[in-house]
């Protein structure tokens, strides 16, 4: 189940002035509280809900979050800076959700409390800007070492939408560069990313009785210089990698006589 944190800062536009734009007469802060209020205030009610041992109607809101209450589904929280984060770790202290953290730029600065709480993280754009104008420059890039250190679970994943996931690996890569090694990386884009999602048993780590999804790579898989991905495999079935890519790749290199 996801839930996407209404922003809690309180940014003006520098040019508000300077082009006559109107700022909000609502102060986004306390309607985003609000909004947070009014989901608590219902997961209250459906903790009562699920309470009773008997129901003389079903409640279909209510039934449709049953999951978080067993443990049988997670709440991924979208957000990115630290008081956003707290808000979603409150929904673990009082609701004992299994809650996962979904963009987490600006985790690094609450590892250890992160790991006390169990709230793994999904970093999901590590080719990026930092969150704040103080920050390093290579911010993103430190991050997942530093929630390696601290013993956070994280993924690493690449939600740009001009490559598709196709920068996973070299994402990961990236982070190999700023203090990780590579095993802990390939964990990031493999294993850990099982657990986060509860699959780990299936999936993951190339181990008997695990589904058999594989790739081989010539050269480094996280070194975008070198690696060229040659046999793909998902539960033992080999993929055609042929795309137009390679199509028209093969096409001018026959064409112009390229080695």
């Amino acid at each position: 189940m996801h839930f996407n944190m209404p922003s809690i800062r309180t940014r003006i536009n520098p040019f508000a002035a300077f082009f006559n734009i109107q700022q909000p007469q609502v102060d986004p802060v306390k309607q985003a509280l609000d909004q947070i209020d009014r989901v608590k205030m219902f997961f209250k009610q459906a903790k009562g809900y699920m309470a009773e041992s008997t129901h003389k109607e079903n409640n279909l809101k209510f039934e449709a979050v049953k999951g978080l209450y067993n443990k049988s589904q997670k709440l991924f929280v979208h957000c990115n800076a630290v008081k956003e984060m707290l808000l979603a770790i409150d929904f673990v202290t009082e609701f004992g959700f299994d809650v996962v953290i979904v963009g987490g730029s600006e985790s690094w600065q609450i590892a250890d409390l992160l790991k006390q709480n169990n709230v793994p993280v999904i970093l999901q754009q590590m080719h990026s800007l930092p969150q704040n104008i103080d920050d390093d420059v290579d911010q993103p890039f430190k991050t997942p070492a530093m929630l390696q250190r601290a013993g956070v679970l994280f993924a690493i994943s690449d939600n740009d939408a001009q490559t598709r996931g196709r920068n996973l690996m070299f994402n990961a890569g990236t982070a190999v560069a700023y203090g990780l090694t590579k095993e802990e990386a390939l964990a990031a884009i493999s294993l850990n990313a099982a657990k986060i999602l509860g699959i780990a048993q299936k999936t993951g780590s190339i181990e008997t009785g695990k589904d058999a999804n594989i790739i081989i790579s010539n050269g480094d898989i996280l070194d975008m210089k070198n690696s060229v991905l040659t046999h793909a495999f998902i539960q033992g079935r080999q993929l055609n990698l042929t795309d137009k890519h390679t199509q028209l790749y093969d096409r001018y290199k026959h064409k112009y006589g390229l080695r």
